[in-house]
Protein backbone atom coordinates (compact mmCIF):
# COMPACT_ATOMS: atom_id res chain seq x y z
CA UNK A 1 0.00 0.00 0.00
CA UNK A 2 2.88 2.63 0.05
CA UNK A 3 6.38 3.01 0.40
CA UNK A 4 8.59 5.51 2.90
CA UNK A 5 12.07 6.68 3.19
CA UNK A 6 12.25 9.39 5.83
CA UNK A 7 12.83 9.08 9.90
CA UNK A 8 12.11 12.46 10.42
CA UNK A 9 8.41 12.24 9.77
CA UNK A 10 5.39 10.26 9.94
CA UNK A 11 4.42 7.73 7.28
CA UNK A 12 0.84 8.35 6.72
CA UNK A 13 -0.79 5.84 3.98
CA UNK A 14 -4.45 5.97 2.46
CA UNK A 15 -6.11 2.35 2.92
CA UNK A 16 -9.40 3.98 1.61
CA UNK A 17 -10.82 0.80 0.06
CA UNK A 18 -7.90 -1.86 0.75
CA UNK A 19 -9.58 -2.80 3.96
CA UNK A 20 -11.82 -6.22 4.01
CA UNK A 21 -14.81 -6.96 6.43
CA UNK A 22 -12.78 -9.05 8.81
CA UNK A 23 -9.49 -8.97 10.11
CA UNK A 24 -7.01 -7.59 8.12
CA UNK A 25 -3.05 -7.89 8.66
CA UNK A 26 -0.28 -4.81 8.17
CA UNK A 27 3.11 -6.46 7.15
CA UNK A 28 5.87 -4.19 7.12
CA UNK A 29 8.81 -4.59 5.42
CA UNK A 30 11.89 -2.88 6.82
CA UNK A 31 15.53 -2.39 5.62
CA UNK A 32 18.54 -0.25 6.94
CA UNK A 33 18.82 1.65 3.95
CA UNK A 34 22.03 0.53 3.35
CA UNK A 35 20.76 -1.74 0.08
CA UNK A 36 19.16 1.56 -1.02
CA UNK A 37 22.21 3.48 -1.39
CA UNK A 38 24.41 0.86 -2.35
CA UNK A 39 24.66 2.04 -5.95
CA UNK A 40 24.45 5.67 -5.43
CA UNK A 41 27.61 7.45 -5.78
CA UNK A 42 29.69 8.75 -2.89
CA UNK A 43 33.07 9.12 -3.98
CA UNK A 44 32.45 12.36 -4.92
CA UNK A 45 30.95 13.27 -1.46
CA UNK A 46 33.93 11.89 0.43
CA UNK A 47 36.44 9.06 -0.57
CA UNK A 48 37.21 7.11 2.78
CA UNK A 49 36.16 3.46 3.09
CA UNK A 50 33.81 3.95 5.57
CA UNK A 51 32.03 6.38 3.48
CA UNK A 52 32.09 4.15 0.97
CA UNK A 53 30.41 1.54 3.03
CA UNK A 54 27.30 3.49 3.84
CA UNK A 55 26.85 6.81 1.87
CA UNK A 56 25.17 8.21 4.58
CA UNK A 57 24.16 11.19 3.09
CA UNK A 58 21.67 9.59 0.93
CA UNK A 59 19.50 8.34 3.87
CA UNK A 60 17.13 10.52 5.44
CA UNK A 61 18.07 9.35 8.83
CA UNK A 62 20.30 10.55 12.09
CA UNK A 63 23.70 10.82 10.74
CA UNK A 64 24.89 9.80 14.18
CA UNK A 65 23.56 6.14 13.84
CA UNK A 66 26.80 5.92 10.86
CA UNK A 67 29.14 6.65 13.76
CA UNK A 68 30.57 9.87 15.34
CA UNK A 69 33.11 10.84 17.62
CA UNK A 70 31.08 10.22 20.82
CA UNK A 71 29.00 7.76 19.22
CA UNK A 72 29.21 3.98 17.98
CA UNK A 73 27.84 2.89 14.36
CA UNK A 74 24.39 1.46 14.72
CA UNK A 75 22.13 1.97 12.11
CA UNK A 76 18.59 1.55 13.25
CA UNK A 77 16.13 -0.70 11.89
CA UNK A 78 12.87 -0.37 13.38
CA UNK A 79 9.62 1.45 14.08
CA UNK A 80 9.68 3.76 16.86
CA UNK A 81 6.91 5.62 16.89
CA UNK A 82 3.46 4.21 17.91
CA UNK A 83 0.85 2.78 15.20
CA UNK A 84 -2.48 3.36 14.16
CA UNK A 85 -5.49 3.58 12.29
CA UNK A 86 -7.50 6.91 11.46
CA UNK A 87 -10.96 6.86 10.26
CA UNK A 88 -12.74 9.58 9.35
CA UNK A 89 -15.71 10.51 6.79
CA UNK A 90 -15.27 13.81 6.71
CA UNK A 91 -11.87 16.01 7.95
CA UNK A 92 -9.08 15.89 10.32
CA UNK A 93 -6.08 18.07 11.78
CA UNK A 94 -2.63 17.22 10.24
CA UNK A 95 -0.85 19.64 12.08
CA UNK A 96 -0.65 22.55 14.25
CA UNK A 97 1.80 25.61 14.98
CA UNK A 98 1.50 28.30 17.37
CA UNK A 99 3.64 31.73 17.17
CA UNK A 100 3.77 34.38 19.23
CA UNK A 101 3.94 37.90 18.22
CA UNK A 102 5.22 40.47 20.99
CA UNK A 103 3.84 44.41 20.83
CA UNK A 104 7.14 46.84 21.18
CA UNK A 105 5.61 48.41 24.57
CA UNK A 106 4.73 44.34 25.80
CA UNK A 107 1.32 45.61 26.49
CA UNK A 108 0.05 43.19 23.89
CA UNK A 109 0.60 40.59 22.24
CA UNK A 110 -1.28 38.23 18.80
CA UNK A 111 -1.26 34.26 19.23
CA UNK A 112 -0.73 33.44 15.41
CA UNK A 113 -2.41 29.62 15.17
CA UNK A 114 -1.82 27.90 11.54
CA UNK A 115 -4.12 24.86 11.60
CA UNK A 116 -3.47 22.53 8.33
CA UNK A 117 -6.86 20.63 7.98
CA UNK A 118 -6.97 17.30 5.52
CA UNK A 119 -11.30 17.03 3.94
CA UNK A 120 -10.94 13.50 3.21
CA UNK A 121 -14.15 13.95 0.78
CA UNK A 122 -14.83 14.73 -3.07
CA UNK A 123 -16.24 17.90 -2.87
CA UNK A 124 -15.58 21.07 -0.32
CA UNK A 125 -16.81 21.57 3.30
CA UNK A 126 -17.88 24.43 5.59
CA UNK A 127 -16.54 24.11 9.14
CA UNK A 128 -15.57 25.81 12.04
CA UNK A 129 -12.10 26.24 14.02
CA UNK A 130 -12.75 26.85 17.81
CA UNK A 131 -9.88 28.45 19.14
CA UNK A 132 -9.32 28.63 23.20
CA UNK A 133 -6.81 30.33 25.20
CA UNK A 134 -7.90 29.41 28.98
CA UNK A 135 -5.01 31.72 30.58
CA UNK A 136 -6.29 34.76 28.95
CA UNK A 137 -10.08 33.53 29.25
CA UNK A 138 -10.18 33.59 25.20
CA UNK A 139 -12.60 31.52 22.99
CA UNK A 140 -13.06 32.54 19.44
CA UNK A 141 -14.77 30.58 16.68
CA UNK A 142 -13.95 30.92 12.60
CA UNK A 143 -15.58 29.69 9.70
CA UNK A 144 -13.81 27.95 6.93
CA UNK A 145 -14.29 26.31 3.55
CA UNK A 146 -12.15 23.10 3.33
CA UNK A 147 -11.07 22.20 0.39
CA UNK A 148 -11.10 18.66 -1.16
CA UNK A 149 -7.28 17.23 0.44
CA UNK A 150 -5.09 19.49 2.74
CA UNK A 151 -5.37 23.53 3.33
CA UNK A 152 -4.16 25.81 5.81
CA UNK A 153 -5.63 28.12 7.93
CA UNK A 154 -4.53 31.33 9.62
CA UNK A 155 -6.25 32.31 12.84
CA UNK A 156 -4.77 35.12 15.16
CA UNK A 157 -6.20 36.46 18.40
CA UNK A 158 -4.45 38.98 20.71
CA UNK A 159 -4.29 38.98 24.36
CA UNK A 160 -3.45 42.12 26.44
CA UNK A 161 -1.18 42.57 29.34
CA UNK A 162 0.66 39.29 28.73
CA UNK A 163 2.65 37.71 31.12
CA UNK A 164 6.07 37.39 29.48
CA UNK A 165 8.33 34.26 28.98
CA UNK A 166 11.55 34.35 30.43
CA UNK A 167 15.44 32.22 30.11
CA UNK A 168 16.78 31.40 33.41
CA UNK A 169 17.81 33.31 35.34
CA UNK A 170 15.87 36.91 34.21
CA UNK A 171 12.39 35.78 35.18
CA UNK A 172 9.60 33.25 35.33
CA UNK A 173 7.82 30.96 32.81
CA UNK A 174 4.14 31.48 32.19
CA UNK A 175 2.99 29.05 29.53
CA UNK A 176 0.09 29.64 27.42
CA UNK A 177 -2.61 27.07 26.25
CA UNK A 178 -3.61 27.26 22.65
CA UNK A 179 -6.68 24.04 22.33
CA UNK A 180 -8.14 23.85 18.92
CA UNK A 181 -11.69 22.25 18.07
CA UNK A 182 -12.54 21.00 14.38
CA UNK A 183 -16.18 21.70 14.08
CA UNK A 184 -17.90 19.73 10.83
CA UNK A 185 -21.67 19.85 10.80
CA UNK A 186 -22.07 20.65 14.58
CA UNK A 187 -20.08 17.85 15.58
CA UNK A 188 -16.21 17.92 17.40
CA UNK A 189 -14.51 15.57 14.84
CA UNK A 190 -10.38 16.25 15.30
CA UNK A 191 -9.02 18.29 18.27
CA UNK A 192 -5.35 19.96 18.61
CA UNK A 193 -3.73 21.73 21.88
CA UNK A 194 -0.02 23.26 22.00
CA UNK A 195 1.68 25.65 24.57
CA UNK A 196 3.48 28.64 23.97
CA UNK A 197 5.01 31.08 26.32
CA UNK A 198 5.15 34.46 24.72
CA UNK A 199 8.17 36.44 23.91
CA UNK A 200 9.79 38.50 21.34
CA UNK A 201 13.63 37.26 20.12
CA UNK A 202 15.95 39.34 18.55
CA UNK A 203 19.37 38.70 17.11
CA UNK A 204 20.91 41.96 17.05
CA UNK A 205 23.13 42.77 14.49
CA UNK A 206 23.38 46.30 14.78
CA UNK A 207 27.02 47.72 12.89
CA UNK A 208 29.24 47.85 15.57
CA UNK A 209 31.25 50.93 16.53
CA UNK A 210 35.02 49.46 16.09
CA UNK A 211 33.61 47.93 12.90
CA UNK A 212 31.79 44.30 11.97
CA UNK A 213 28.61 44.02 13.52
CA UNK A 214 26.94 43.30 17.04
CA UNK A 215 25.74 39.55 17.47
CA UNK A 216 23.17 39.97 20.91
CA UNK A 217 20.70 37.54 21.68
CA UNK A 218 17.63 39.97 22.74
CA UNK A 219 14.60 38.17 24.94
CA UNK A 220 11.59 40.72 25.31
CA UNK A 221 14.02 43.59 24.22
CA UNK A 222 16.73 42.65 26.72
CA UNK A 223 20.31 41.15 26.27
CA UNK A 224 20.47 38.05 27.51
CA UNK A 225 24.14 35.87 27.81
CA UNK A 226 23.73 32.45 26.71
CA UNK A 227 24.95 29.47 28.24
CA UNK A 228 24.93 26.01 27.18
CA UNK A 229 25.80 23.30 25.10
CA UNK A 230 25.01 21.18 22.10
CA UNK A 231 22.01 18.63 22.55
CA UNK A 232 22.19 15.28 20.49
CA UNK A 233 20.31 11.68 20.71
CA UNK A 234 20.34 10.72 24.66
CA UNK A 235 20.29 7.12 23.66
CA UNK A 236 21.72 5.55 20.19
CA UNK A 237 18.32 3.36 20.78
CA UNK A 238 15.55 5.69 20.15
CA UNK A 239 12.53 3.71 21.40
CA UNK A 240 14.60 3.79 24.83
CA UNK A 241 14.10 7.82 25.32
CA UNK A 242 11.49 8.39 27.22
CA UNK A 243 9.32 11.90 28.43
CA UNK A 244 10.94 11.51 32.37
CA UNK A 245 14.52 11.20 30.50
CA UNK A 246 14.26 13.96 28.91
CA UNK A 247 12.79 16.39 31.87
CA UNK A 248 15.54 14.43 34.05
CA UNK A 249 18.22 15.93 31.70
CA UNK A 250 17.14 18.94 31.19
CA UNK A 251 16.96 19.68 34.73
CA UNK A 252 20.30 18.29 34.94
CA UNK A 253 21.61 21.08 32.59
CA UNK A 254 19.29 24.07 34.30
CA UNK A 255 21.35 22.87 37.91
CA UNK A 256 24.49 23.31 35.67
CA UNK A 257 23.12 26.70 35.04
CA UNK A 258 22.29 26.47 31.88
CA UNK A 259 19.92 28.89 29.20
CA UNK A 260 20.05 27.97 26.32
CA UNK A 261 20.67 24.45 24.10
CA UNK A 262 21.29 23.58 20.66
CA UNK A 263 19.64 20.89 18.73
CA UNK A 264 22.53 19.33 16.92
CA UNK A 265 21.85 18.57 12.94
CA UNK A 266 23.29 15.20 13.13
CA UNK A 267 20.87 13.77 15.45
CA UNK A 268 16.89 13.90 15.29
CA UNK A 269 14.40 16.65 15.18
CA UNK A 270 13.59 17.86 19.17
CA UNK A 271 10.58 15.94 20.63
CA UNK A 272 7.57 17.68 21.93
CA UNK A 273 8.10 16.00 25.61
CA UNK A 274 11.46 18.05 24.92
CA UNK A 275 10.74 21.54 23.92
CA UNK A 276 7.82 21.22 26.88
CA UNK A 277 10.49 20.80 29.60
CA UNK A 278 12.72 23.32 27.97
CA UNK A 279 9.34 25.70 27.99
CA UNK A 280 8.67 24.67 31.58
CA UNK A 281 12.48 24.88 33.26
CA UNK A 282 13.60 28.56 30.99
CA UNK A 283 15.78 27.16 28.47
CA UNK A 284 16.14 28.44 25.22
CA UNK A 285 16.36 26.46 22.24
CA UNK A 286 18.34 27.09 18.98
CA UNK A 287 17.70 24.29 16.31
CA UNK A 288 19.54 23.45 14.02
CA UNK A 289 18.02 21.97 10.71
CA UNK A 290 18.69 17.84 10.22
CA UNK A 291 22.09 18.07 8.29
CA UNK A 292 25.35 17.40 10.03
CA UNK A 293 28.99 17.21 8.56
CA UNK A 294 28.91 16.43 4.77
CA UNK A 295 28.21 17.50 1.41
CA UNK A 296 24.77 16.66 0.18
CA UNK A 297 23.31 15.34 -2.78
CA UNK A 298 21.11 18.64 -3.15
CA UNK A 299 20.81 18.85 -7.00
CA UNK A 300 19.46 15.26 -6.85
CA UNK A 301 15.09 16.13 -7.13
CA UNK A 302 13.95 12.87 -5.25
CA UNK A 303 16.41 13.28 -2.54
CA UNK A 304 15.37 17.42 -2.29
CA UNK A 305 11.39 16.06 -2.36
CA UNK A 306 12.15 13.92 0.19
CA UNK A 307 13.79 16.81 2.53
CA UNK A 308 10.91 19.26 1.93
Amino acid sequence: IGTHRNAFVPCRLDVTGKLRKGKNVLAVSIESGLYYTADKPGGCYRATPDWQLTKRVWLRKPQCQFSWDWAPRLVNVGIWRPVRLEWTDSARIDALTIYPELANDHKSAKIHTRVFVENVRQDPIKALIRMRIPEAEKTLEFEVKLPPGLSRHDICTEIDNPKLWWPKPHGDQPLYNVEIELIVEGSTVDTARRRTGIRSVRINTDPHPKGGEYFILEINGRPIFAKGGNWVPPDIIYTRITPEHYRRLVQMAVDANFNAIRIWGGGLYADHALLDACDEMGILVWHDFIFACAKYPSDEPEFLNNVS
